[in-house]
């Protein structure tokens, strides 16, 4: 299982993103673990096709556009809107000119950057961001989601396979189905019980599946 990092990026200008070699950050963002989603964007209306803007962990903005209103005014109706992603904000001008611009526009939860050093920061604060989401509670909460997801994709695969097959095939694949249930919980059974005799912590590790494991650390807390 991957998980991606995703990321909507506006800037008016495409030559700037055709001129990036954005391989070095891709290759950072796979070393934390994560898939890396980059989506560029050169207009106001691509960007706000996005809203609301969930399924980003960063967003990042040019502050100087030129066709357009300046990208405070964007950063500044995330805000309004309660959206609380992580921001870059980034210029190619007077860095200390965006600080006043954000100061002015009091956005909160705002990173700056020259545009020289725009990939830097994407990686730093990335790193940054997934660190917060990497701790035991929410990283049981992104992996049980993703299981979730999958055991119902399964479903429906198996749904479908089932729907496909004679009626023969049928009953053959339900009998397979409970043997290996009734010797997989025979099995289980026997096991519990010589636990139950001689109780251990290995070994009763060594029977919990993950719900059994989280239910044990909540009962030892």
């Amino acid at each position: 299982m991957r998980l991606s990092f995703s990321v909507l990026w506006f800037d008016d200008s495409e030559d700037y993103f055709d001129s990036l070699d954005l391989e070095p950050l891709k290759q950072d963002v796979f070393s934390w673990g994560f898939s890396p989603d980059i989506k560029t964007v050169i207009t106001p209306e691509e960007f706000h096709s996005h809203s609301p803007y969930k399924n980003f962990d960063l967003i990042i903005v040019d502050r100087n556009l030129e066709e357009y209103e300046d990208g405070q005014e964007f950063i500044a109706e995330l805000r309004d809107n309660a959206i609380y992603t992580e921001v870059i904000f980034y210029t190619a001008g007077n860095v200390s000119d965006l600080w006043d611009a954000v100061r002015e526009k009091q956005l909160e939860g705002v990173f700056v950057s020259h545009r020289s050093d725009i990939l830097t920061k994407i990686s730093r604060v990335g790193r940054q961001s997934i660190r917060k989401v990497l701790d035991l509670e929410n990283m049981r909460g992104i992996v049980m989601a993703e299981v979730g997801e999958l055991d119902h994709l399964l479903d429906e695969i198996i749904e479908l396979g089932m729907a496909s097959l004679p009626a023969e095939q049928q009953k053959s694949f339900f009998k397979g189905f409970y043997e290996g249930a009734v010797k997989q919980n025979g099995d289980l059974r026997n096991r519990l019980d010589a636990f139950s005799k001689n109780p251990k912590t290995d070994e009763m590790l060594d029977l919990c599946d993950s719900n059994k494991r989280w239910r044990n650390y909540n009962r030892l807390r």
